[in-house]
């Protein structure tokens, strides 16, 4: 196998969320056969491997020598840097022998909730009703640990939270197939708090594409804000309950398999934009943060930040927000435009 095709093998295993292949990028770039790109891709993706801050900063110093116009490394380098200063090194990530059935999240806009996790590298599916614009959330397991989680992506339209906890797990993932599925089959949905509701499954077809599944199960009855993983007789995963319903009371869930593929983009972003963040009020990628934006370019509502942003890159910022032929700002002379009265370049009130 020639060295970039094997490059693209590790590169795909770990977007699955297997790390465990990371030590085969450090083969392939000691064994010198990989062109300038796929040593920028084989260092990029050993910093996505590692929890450390100072070595992720050392290999992406080493990816910019083999692309130094690679924008994206730029930005994740800069990101690094905007965090000094650098605390030390902390401990590898926790693994988990295998995936908790349930796990509970605290700290939303609407009390506590569970979650399950959906992938090796540790990311949890949950209801967007449950965390609101709650950026950082306390993950609890089922052994007494507690973790603090980030929120990556809110589907409001799913009722679909994405949260990444700092932990790896082992194993695989047990998922029910979509063909074995049956109307009348019985299913169980778990609550963090011990809660077992069994429930029915009333429908599959005509349900968005195959997004959701019907269940007898009301919305009443939900242990907490949703989110409880919802298992099949087998103890096969079949998706989250949500907070949605079809046409009345009865809960609908979110189908794993529409739950994955929103994951795995969502770890893909992580990895390439690592300045990028969830807009509090949309749940959209924001990448108006990584250019020194203060607002969401979707939206236009005010971007969590935890201290003054690095110089804008107006030109990306131009692009971003579309600017149109809207007035001046007073105070910044943007001409991107307005929401409520805010500039959506710097953020400040114009009267006029």
């Amino acid at each position: 196998m020639r060295a970039e095709d094997e490059l693209r093998a590790v590169i795909r295993q770990m977007q699955a969320g297997d790390f465990s292949v990371a030590a085969k990028l450090r083969t392939l770039l000691a064994a010198g056969e990989l062109d300038a790109a796929g040593q920028a891709a084989a260092h990029v993706w050993l910093a996505e491997a590692s929890d450390d801050a100072g070595f992720k900063l050392h290999c992406l110093r080493k990816a910019l020598v083999c692309a130094p116009d690679n924008a994206q490394i730029q930005q994740g380098i800069q990101a690094l840097l905007d965090e000094e200063p650098l605390a030390p090194s902390p401990p590898a990530a926790p693994r988990l022998p295998s995936f908790p059935r349930v796990v509970g999240i605290d700290g939303g806009a609407n009390g506590k909730a569970s979650a399950v996790f959906v992938t090796k590298s540790g990311m949890l599916a949950t209801t967007s009703y449950a965390l609101g614009g709650a950026q950082t959330l306390t993950i609890s397991l089922d052994d007494g640990c507690r973790l603090t989680g980030k929120l990556l992506r809110r589907f409001p339209s799913l009722d679909l939270a994405l949260v990444k906890a700092p932990l790896r797990l082992a194993g695989s993932l047990a998922i029910a197939l979509p063909t074995l599925l049956a109307v009348g089959q019985g299913l169980v949905a778990l609550g963090f708090d011990g809660t077992r509701t069994p429930a029915t499954l009333t429908a599959q077809d005509g349900l968005g594409a195959g997004q959701w599944l019907a269940t007898s199960l009301p919305t009443t009855k939900l242990p907490d804000a949703g989110g409880n993983p919802l298992y099949d007789e087998g103890g096969q995963l079949l998706g989250i309950m949500t907070r949605n319903s079809a046409g009345g009371e009865l809960a609908l869930a979110l189908n794993i398999s529409s739950i994955l593929p929103l994951a795995e983009q969502a770890q893909r972003d992580r990895q390439m934009q690592p300045g990028a963040c969830c807009c509090p009020a949309c749940g959209g990628l924001a990448r108006a943060s990584i250019y020194g934006g203060g607002h969401c370019e979707s939206c236009g509502a005010k971007l969590p930040t935890a201290k003054k942003p690095a110089a804008p890159h107006h030109d990306k910022l131009r692009q971003l927000y579309a600017e149109t032929a809207s007035p001046p700002c007073p105070h910044c002379a943007a001409r991107v435009g307005f929401h409520r009265r805010s500039c959506l370049r710097c953020g400040r009130r114009s009267e006029a």
